[in-house]
């Protein structure tokens, strides 16, 4: 499971491009396809993934918080160590 904490910024007001979008309802996205991690020439895929929120609201400073998860296949004689990959999460004022 990661975190995620996101600051929401609104761009209505021309003059002020990161006015803070208080009080703003979002949906988020997650990935549709699998992601890999990497560690040198060994790998993982993440798939199947999960949020504990579809939805949200950001508070009055503009900021929010919820939870992904994915699946994570691990191979047989896996690697051990510190694995890294990249993944997008789209949060969408509605």
């Amino acid at each position: 499971m990661w975190f995620v904490k996101i600051k929401m910024q609104s761009n209505a007001n021309e003059k002020d491009h990161h006015s803070t979008a208080s009080n703003r309802s979002y949906s988020i996205t997650l990935p549709l396809l699998p992601t890999t991690v990497y560690k040198g020439a060994n790998t993982m895929t993440v798939d199947n993934w999960t949020s504990d929120i579809a939805s949200g609201t950001t508070d009055a400073n503009g900021d929010s918080h919820f939870c992904i998860g994915g699946t994570l296949h691990v191979n047989a004689n896996q690697g051990n160590g510190r694995y890294s990959g990249s993944f997008q999460v789209v949060a969408a004022y509605n």
